[in-house]
C-alpha cells in the first residue's frame, strides 16, 4: 500500500526502516512526557465535573457531596482560579473499590 504526502506519492518500499529508540531517562526533567500513576500503572489525566458525573452517574451536587463528607471519594483538585477537576487515577480506584450489587433473581 502506498505511503501518500501532500506532496507526492511514497511506496511502503521506499521508504528506509527506522529503529524506534527507547526512551531509557525516567522523572519528568528526563524526558518523560506523561505522568505515571503508582496505582493504576498508567497516565492519569484530570477529569472536569460533567466528565465526572457522566462517568459515575452521579449528579453535580452528589459529586460535591461525596468530595467533602466521604473520605474514600476523590478530592477536587485545583487547577486555576475556577477551574477544579479530579484525577482519573483516583477515580478509577474509587470505583473499582465500590461493591457489586446482588441481582438474585435476575436472569
Amino acid at each position: 500500500m502506498p505511503f501518500v504526502t501532500l506532496y507526492g506519492v511514497k511506496t511502503m518500499a521506499q521508504k528506509k526502516p527506522t529503529e524506534e529508540k527507547k526512551n531509557e531517562v525516567n522523572g519528568p526533567d528526563q524526558g518523560q512526557p506523561a505522568q505515571h500513576s503508582e496505582k493504576a500503572g498508567f497516565p492519569f489525566f484530570y477529569l472536569r465535573l460533567r466528565m465526572v458525573c457522566e462517568i459515575t452517574g452521579l449528579s453535580k451536587t452528589t459529586v460535591y457531596e461525596y468530595s467533602r463528607n466521604d473520605p474514600d471519594f476523590p478530592k477536587p483538585v485545583k487547577l486555576g482560579a475556577t477551574c477544579t477537576a479530579w484525577r482519573s487515577d483516583e477515580l478509577a480506584a474509587w470505583m473499582d473499590s465500590r461493591p457489586r450489587a446482588l441481582m438474585e433473581g435476575m436472569a
